[in-house]
């Protein structure tokens, strides 16, 4: 995510929320941009203890990313807790797979 510059919006209705001024924006998922635009616009966790509507007349500094406005394919990265990879791997001595177990072990809730 290559954030390039920022539009600086006032709310203007009722019953706006974060991802709705996102999806008005980039017309396309935009993925961690909810977080980003929240992690650039510290004022608004203020206004969601109370409610996911932004008020009336609340400025808004939204990211924008042109790769995802111009319909570039976002990179995702895939978890395999087991069984193969998409491309026909064992998960186990893959370096792009983790190793997840659970259950009791030593050192498991702090024993030795």
């Amino acid at each position: 995510m290559t954030v390039s510059s920022y539009d600086l919006v006032t709310v203007g209705s009722d019953y706006v929320t974060v991802d709705l001024i996102l999806w008005r924006r980039y017309r396309n998922r935009a993925p961690k941009m909810v977080e980003r635009l929240l992690d650039d616009n510290p004022h608004l966790a203020r206004v969601h203890c109370f409610s996911p509507f932004l008020p009336v007349g609340t400025q808004v500094r939204i990211p924008i990313d042109y790769d995802i406005m111009s319909g570039v394919p976002q990179v995702k990265s895939t978890v395999v807790l087991w069984g193969t990879t998409p491309e026909g791997d064992m998960t186990q001595g893959t370096g792009e797979v983790t190793k997840v177990s659970y259950g009791t072990s030593p050192g498991f809730l702090g024993g030795e």
